[in-house]
């Protein structure tokens, strides 16, 4: 997978469910991404680790 773009408060909720299986799926072993071109925005929510 190759992620561009930013990836901060507003976007981090919507990756994350992207990334995780449906509901009768089976969660894959590993994501292999690519965050080259993936810059990161630094905001509180962030920062306390949500």
């Amino acid at each position: 997978m190759s992620v561009h773009g930013e990836i901060d408060d507003d976007v981090h909720a919507a990756l994350s469910q992207a990334l995780m299986p449906d509901d009768d799926a089976a969660a894959p072993l590993r994501i292999v991404a690519d965050l080259n071109g993936v810059t990161f925005g630094c905001g509180q929510a962030w920062d306390q680790g949500a």
